[in-house]
């Protein structure tokens, strides 16, 4: 396969939806499992979720997975980064506005309450959402329906909220930085992914797939790693989870080549990330 050439998925399309939407909930351990069921009970109802954990453990993948297993499967899933949106553009972003509701606003535009009619809207990082935004968001999700800046017109929304956050919310509740009563509104159904360094077994099993599938990618042929590099896998602490996992990975197999990788491959990767 060339350099770079892109990886086809399985074929699920015979698969049970269920089934479909948890593929790549990767890993065997008891956590993984409680959270694939968590999934599957949760695409059946329509109720707000809240996923929480550290960076990196895989919450837009759940939260996709929950999109993708309910009826709103067929409708959009968009994703938005609380953390990565300025306070000033927060409300334009979430709810829209109408055209002149400001300077710079010379056409009217769909918030992404409005854009995700009909499926799923993944708030990720919400605990870095404003003080300030937080009692429009619950205004919104009490009354089923938003108000654009700078308009007057209501228009019924018909989303369904599903909430990410690497922040401990409930310290954020004791200090007042997030609202106690959008915190429930959000979190009807709640659950936390644990961290990588928790179930090593997962580490092993993501890192082997994660190999072969970078062998195709970058055209490596059958790339595996060696008894010692499974090992470091399995007991290095990981403090970026899956994503830190995947881009060891990739930088040893580029910087260091293949098709075995070695311990020492993967310790160099990880020295150097530290020492940036």
């Amino acid at each position: 396969m060339a350099m770079g050439a892109p990886v086809r998925g399985p074929d699920v399309s015979g698969m049970p939806k269920h089934a479909a939407a948890t593929r790549d909930i990767q890993g065997s351990s008891p956590a993984m499992a409680a959270l694939r069921d968590f999934i599957t009970r949760s695409g059946a109802v329509d109720a707000p979720v809240l996923l929480t954990g550290e960076t990196g453990t895989g919450k837009s993948l759940a939260a996709r997975a929950i999109h993708q297993s309910s009826v709103r499967a067929p409708g959009p899933f968009l994703v938005v980064n609380c953390a990565g949106i300025p306070e000033t553009l927060f409300e334009s972003e979430l709810f829209g506005h109408e055209k002149g509701a400001f300077t710079g606003a010379a056409r009217a535009r769909t918030g992404l309450l409005e854009a995700a009619g009909g499926g799923t809207l993944f708030l990720d990082e919400i605990g870095e959402m404003p003080p300030s935004q937080q009692g429009k968001l619950l205004t919104a999700l009490e009354d089923r329906e938003v108000r654009r800046v700078g308009g007057n017109v209501l228009r019924p929304l018909d989303v369904r909220l599903v909430s990410g956050t690497g922040k401990e919310l409930v310290s954020a509740l004791a200090a007042g930085s997030f609202r106690r009563d959008l915190f429930h509104r959000i979190a009807v159904l709640h659950h936390r992914i644990p961290p990588l360094r928790s179930r090593p077994e997962d580490a092993e099993q993501m890192a082997g797939r994660l190999a072969r599938s970078l062998g195709r990618r970058h055209g490596a042929g059958q790339v595996v790693l060696e008894p010692a590099a499974v090992a470091f896998v399995r007991e290095y602490d990981w403090p970026g989870n899956v994503r830190e996992l995947a881009h060891c990975l990739e930088a040893a197999l580029i910087l260091h080549g293949g098709p075995r990788l070695t311990a020492e491959a993967l310790k160099s990767v990880v020295a150097a990330g530290r020492a940036a």
